[in-house]
């Protein structure tokens, strides 16, 4: 390993071409980060050299690191090396010079343009010939540099081209079209700024020396290091090109640098994949720092390839679980975690299919088991993930290396007695949807969900039924039937004769704050001397008031939760029973609404009876872990 000190002119005045290898990251460097404090360092050191205090000294602005290796070559080729590290560097600063060099040409300066082209190209060479280039890129970036150089059409990505922009409208504003200016950019660019170049020999080890960008450098992620560290162990050079066209090619695309939230840290999809893959070869809950572990434990020495395939049967697989995809068993399952937010059963299903090899009739069953399970815990554990990664990680240890077998999964699922993993029963099921989510502080968007779910069942079995797609959505909104504010508008029923049922047929209505008025004035003595029709009025208010507490009991009942769906005025939530029938349930689409307009009351009877038959369906959607067991087929 050979280290020297050098500057731009070094690096590109005489006949070489830096090579960037296919698995190196693209260009990422951005405006804020990265472009804009560069133009701010070559702006200082312009005024630094303007400067009387400095006039005669020359100290180089440190850059960075350059790593690179050369590359076996022909005697009639131009001598190449291939970089290891500082890519970003390189790449950026044949984009100043590339903006220069037009400007130059622009404004007539002859002589600084034809000594700036000498740093893009290698003099001599066909046009055809890409050794011309000093730099070559990857794949990925390839177009977009090489129309910049030749001053082609705009093609490739637009991150090149934005950074063109950039430095070209920064140096204009800078020189205005003063020759002189421009000569002394150009002489910056030049000498003032140096970087610390790492020439690696044939026997050093590029994975050891390879590292992370300097502090002006946009960060590797972990996924970079991992692409990074095996191409950088395939030694031979012939089978670097076909490892990343066959094997990871399909992670140079948009899709894995998308960015998902993750307990309110935005995470690229790559790094969260490569998480979910160590955690579910491992088994392992902490698996930070993730590189090292990776190398620890699953870097297979000479076995590049294998490790390759691994990583692209796993994201082929996981791109199919993330994409939430309807057309797809595994999408259509992930959809449900997608709503909730649940990442953490990712590395559990990616082991059941790549390591237990469970597929078909079987896997369709095991995620309907975990549904089931996950669903059950967000109703009635306060929390009811938070455990998931040390539980799912404890899981993989437990089924790793054994033959699967559905009665032995819902078991450990059903022997747990802890609350942070338990399954809970039918019993509890019943207990927090009869009561309803206020009291328990479940979250309402699992309300929400549970009956949207059931709308699709009751929809399911009515074949006849024309109703569009439904899709769980902000447009579908929770709407108590019988208002939470009743008081005000719902009368309650008087005059019992005798017949507690005839309480809730009574045409004889009183409303809330009435009763408390009448109930005061039954207590008073002389209130009680007062005529009253068959001596039951005093008994009628107070089974009245019996019935308004049975109604602050039900209320939050999921019997007295439905969806609307689109806007509604909500000054009608309050109508009496039907006024509000009409104007929010008659024109719904929904079968449960049609349901409730069939009633012509709506008081605890109705709402209890309507619990039943929701707990009934949650219990057909969700069954418990007795049921599974004695359904295993």
């Amino acid at each position: 390993m050979d280290t020297t000190s050098v500057d731009v002119d070094a690096l590109f005045s005489g006949e070489t071409q830096f090579i960037i290898p296919l698995f190196q990251r693209h260009y990422v460097w951005t405006l804020d980060d990265q472009w804009e404090p560069l133009w701010d360092d070559i702006m200082g050191k312009i005024r630094q050299k303007l400067s009387d205090e400095h006039q005669g000294q020359h100290s180089p602005h440190f850059t960075g690191a350059i790593v690179i290796q050369q590359k076996t070559s022909n005697v009639d080729e131009v001598k190449q090396y291939e970089i290891i590290d500082g890519q970003q560097r390189l790449t950026t600063f044949q984009i100043i010079l590339c903006a220069l060099r037009d400007i130059c040409k622009s404004y007539g300066f002859k002589k600084i343009k034809i000594q700036t082209e000498r740093y893009l190209r290698n003099e001599g060479y066909d046009s055809n010939d890409e050794q011309q280039y000093k730099l070559i890129p990857t794949d990925f970036d390839k177009d977009a540099f090489i129309s910049l150089i030749d001053k082609s059409a705009d093609s490739g990505p637009q991150t090149m081209h934005e950074a063109y922009g950039y430095f070209k409208n920064k140096i204009e504003n800078y020189v205005d079209r003063d020759e002189q200016k421009t000569r002394r950019l150009f002489r910056s660019i030049q000498r003032d700024f140096g970087f610390v170049q790492i020439l690696l020999g044939s026997n050093d080890e590029p994975e050891k020396i390879f590292e992370s960008l300097n502090a002006r450098g946009k960060p590797l992620l972990q996924f970079d290091l991992l692409r990074n560290n095996l191409f950088l162990r395939a030694r031979i050079e012939e089978d670097r090109d076909r490892l990343y066209r066959d094997y990871w090619n399909h992670f140079e695309t948009p899709y894995w640098e998308t960015e998902r939230t993750v307990a309110r840290t935005k995470i690229a999809l790559s790094e969260l994949f490569f998480q979910h893959f160590v955690m579910a070869k491992l088994g392992a809950e902490n698996v930070t720092p993730l590189f090292n572990v990776y190398q620890r434990n699953l870097a297979v020495n000479n076995r590049i390839e294998y490790e390759l395939s691994e990583l692209k049967r796993y994201s082929e697989v996981y791109q199919e679980m993330t994409n939430c995809s309807l057309d797809s068993e595994i999408g259509r399952a992930m959809l449900f975690y997608e709503i909730f937010d649940i990442a953490t059963v990712h590395p559990f299903i990616l082991f059941i299919i790549n390591e237990l090899k469970v597929s078909g009739p079987e896997f369709s069953k095991v995620l309907h088991i975990l549904e089931s399970y996950t669903m059950r815990r967000l109703l009635c554990i306060k929390r009811g993930t938070q455990s998931y990664t040390q539980f799912f990680s404890r899981l993989i240890r437990r089924l790793k290396g054994r033959n699967f077998n559905l009665g032995n999964f819902i078991s450990l699922l059903s022997d747990e007695t802890a609350n942070a993993t338990k399954w809970p029963t039918d019993s509890e099921v019943k207990t927090f949807l009869t009561l309803g989510p206020v009291p328990y502080g479940v979250n309402k968007n699992v309300i929400r969900y549970i009956l949207y779910r059931i709308e699709l069942m009751k929809r399911e079995e009515n074949r006849f039924l024309e109703t569009g797609t439904l899709v769980f959505d902000n447009k579908l909104s929770l709407e108590h039937i019988m208002p939470e504010k009743w008081q005000r508008t719902w009368s309650l029923p008087l005059g019992i004769k005798g017949d507690d049922k005839l309480v809730f047929e009574s045409k004889d209505r009183i409303y809330y704050k009435d009763l408390f008025r009448s109930e005061y004035r039954a207590n008073n003595p002389e209130w009680e001397t007062e005529p009253s029709e068959n001596g039951l009025i005093n008994e009628s208010y107070k089974l009245s008031f019996a019935l308004a507490n049975l109604r602050s009991n039900f209320l939050q009942s999921i019997g007295n939760l439905t969806l609307v769906t689109g806007r509604h005025n909500s000054s009608m939530s309050n109508d009496p029973f039907p006024e509000k029938k009409t104007s929010l349930f008659q024109n719904s689409l929904l079968v449960m609404n049609k349901e409730i307009c069939q009633h012509s009351i709506w008081d605890s009877p109705q709402i209890s009876q309507r619990t039943e038959n929701l707990f009934s369906y949650f219990c057909s959607i969700w069954p418990s872990a007795e049921s599974f067991a004695e359904n295993i087929t």
